[in-house]
């Protein structure tokens, strides 16, 4: 039930943006969905939700919670969440240059769509998503495999090292021989 709540709260609040960016689209022209009783005829017992009311309701939570890629997407973000009270230190602002391996309080997943890190999702696909996924399975890199990576994931890369979930191999044995 704890799972099933956090997976939903990310759902929810993921739905809560998009909600935002409608309502922002609807003031420049775009039509937002919305529930109107305009029109509807006087009731003997206002305070009664209406059935339609609950009907519409129903249905946007039934489009909630049927929109799978979501919901994948939240429990990945979920299981990768560190714990309470876990911080890290900033690391340096550099490139990674040697090798990286993961900091041991960083929690990083991946599925067919995204690799999650410490509560973060990044669509990852082709090459540099296979890079990430290894350094998720084996949470290190060698500086080889980090030369051969795309821009983004060096640069993805970098801002982990700065983030402190990553932390750069100090010496040529840690990064090259151990892997």
């Amino acid at each position: 039930a704890a799972l099933a709540a956090d997976v939903l709260e990310r759902v929810v609040d993921a739905a809560r943006e998009e909600a935002a960016a409608r309502e922002e689209a609807a003031r420049d022209g775009a039509v937002a969905r919305r529930y109107r009783d305009a029109g509807a005829a006087a009731v003997d017992h206002p305070a009664r939700i209406p059935p339609a009311l609950r009907r519409f309701a129903g249905q946007a939570l039934d489009r909630l919670l049927a929109d799978g890629p979501a919901r994948d997407r939240a429990l990945g973000e979920v299981l990768s969440e560190p714990k309470p009270g876990t911080w890290f230190d900033a690391g340096p602002a550099r490139r990674a240059t040697r090798g990286i391996a993961l900091d041991r309080r960083t929690r990083m997943l991946y599925d067919d769509r995204f690799v999650f890190v410490n509560g973060e999702a990044v669509r990852a696909s082709g090459p540099d998503a296979m890079l990430l996924r290894r350094l998720a399975d084996e949470r290190r890199l060698d500086a080889k495999s980090i030369a051969r990576a795309g821009a983004a994931a060096r640069a993805l890369l970098a801002d982990w090292l700065r983030a402190g979930w990553c932390v750069q191999l100090a010496t040529r044995f840690d990064s090259e021989e151990s892997t």
